[in-house]
This record gives structure tokens, sequence and C-alpha cells, in this order.
């Protein structure tokens, strides 16, 4: 059977849409995938966790044009709700 893989070129990420699942080429751990959160808040989980929380409330203000306050309670939202994801 061929799986139909989703290379990007970027940041060398594996999508597998069939699984649902991303894998980072260098490191093969799977990243944030719960059909519960948006796709926003996934990607503000997986900036959490490989790039630390500062990054990730600067994602939100640069791509949401959000303030600083309104950025940083969105990221602590998540990360209260989601204690996992540095386990």
């Amino acid at each position: 059977m061929n799986v139909i893989t989703i290379d990007c070129k970027t940041c060398n990420n594996i999508f597998i849409p069939e699984d649902g699942k991303i894998f980072l080429s260098d490191t093969n751990k799977e990243t944030i995938s719960s059909t519960s959160l948006s796709a926003f808040d996934r990607k503000i989980l997986n900036i959490c966790r490989m790039e630390g929380a500062i990054q990730a409330i600067k994602f939100c203000k640069v791509s949401q044009n959000w303030g600083l306050k309104e950025s940083k309670d969105c990221v602590d939202k998540l990360l209260d709700e989601n204690p996992s994801i540095f386990n």
C-alpha cells in the first residue's frame, strides 16, 4: 500500500493526511494533533513545546495582530488547559 505524505520544504515536517499526524523529520517526534483543538491552538501548543512560551506569545501577537496581554492570556489559557504537552 502506498502512503501519501506531504513534505514541507521550509521546515522539513512530514504530514501524513490519513493519520492526521505531523512528524518532525529531525526528531521524529509526533507534534500536538488533537481534534478538540483548532489548528491555531495546535500551532500555539507546538510552538510552546518546540520553542517556548515566549515564541508562542510572539506568534499570537504577530499573526493575530493582538496586543501583548491578549497574546499572553491566550497562550497561558492553552497551557493551563493542556498541561500534558511537556510530558
